[in-house]
């Protein structure tokens, strides 16, 4: 006989709204079992990562598909948010600076200025990034892209009629 505990027993609403948790946690099974717990439903995040990498992965990715967008629109419109006023403050750090260039200490506000500006290309970049936009142009011909295809093993019948560049946006994750 084996003093084991008896492992509770979740319905369908239960495994729903957990899955749902670790989505909105971006997959971060603790952070979703501490989010659960405080709305008074105690689920082990090894039981979460079970069920949404093992057991429910289909179910969990129909629950992504339908979580995530609203999430990710919700995060952009933020970072343009940000972007903006921070945009803003790096216009009155610099209208300052052209007044009173004589009066500061000049190693100061430049400082200041490239930092903020730093800040508001990088929620510029995350804005775009979470809205799904291309983060690099590039510009390939048609035949180009047909050598590739045909380098990755893909046979193309036709033949190109112009030679014109054709710009492909790809995503590019940054470095």
């Amino acid at each position: 006989m084996t003093d084991r505990k008896p492992q509770p027993s979740y319905g369908d609403e239960q495994i729903e709204l957990a899955l749902i948790a670790v989505a909105y946690s971006n997959g971060n099974t603790r952070k979703a079992s501490g989010e659960l717990k405080s709305a008074g439903l105690k689920i082990p995040h090894k039981t979460l990562w079970r069920w949404s990498r093992e057991q429910h992965v289909q179910r969990y990715e129909q629950v992504r598909t339908k979580v995530l967008p609203p999430l990710r629109a919700r995060a952009a419109e933020n970072f343009r948010d940000i972007a903006a006023r921070q945009a803003s403050a790096a216009a009155k750090m610099t209208d300052r600076l052209e007044k009173e260039v004589d009066q500061i200490d000049a190693k100061d506000l430049p400082k200041g200025v490239q930092a903020v500006t730093t800040a508001a290309a990088i929620s510029v970049d995350k804005a775009e990034k979470l809205d799904d936009q291309p983060t690099q142009i590039i510009q390939r011909s048609p035949s180009d892209i047909l050598r590739s295809l045909k380098g990755k093993g893909l046979e193309i019948d036709g033949e190109v009629l112009e030679e014109e560049n054709v710009t492909e946006q790809a995503k590019i994750p940054a470095g």
